[in-house]
């Protein structure tokens, strides 16, 4: 009687298990992006930036910040960082010889 009981509770926990991984399959299912391309433009500077990659608008809106979340300063601050590690980059990189 006990072998039945616990074989019925083991058969009931594996069909509960098994509905419960199906609900997840459709649920991801409706989280991915249709179109993943993102355009950037900028009329006055003609510029446009055209980003495909899976994924990143994802990513993005995971990331992102309101506009103004940081101030003026602080973004000056953080692109002059960023310059000057550019420029130590580009100053050691291999630089090819010309024969």
């Amino acid at each position: 009687m006990k072998r039945i009981f616990l074989l019925l509770f083991a058969l009931a926990t594996i069909l509960i298990a098994c509905t419960a991984t199906q609900n997840n399959k459709k649920f991801e299912k409706h989280t991915k992006p249709l179109n993943d391309t993102i355009r950037i433009s900028n009329k006055e500077v003609e510029y446009e930036v055209v980003i495909i990659d899976p994924g990143f608008a994802s990513w993005l809106n995971s990331f992102a910040r309101p506009r103004n979340y940081y101030s003026q300063s602080y973004m000056e601050a953080r692109n002059r960082m960023w310059v000057m590690e550019w420029k130590i980059y580009a100053s050691n990189a291999i630089q090819p010889k010309f024969v």
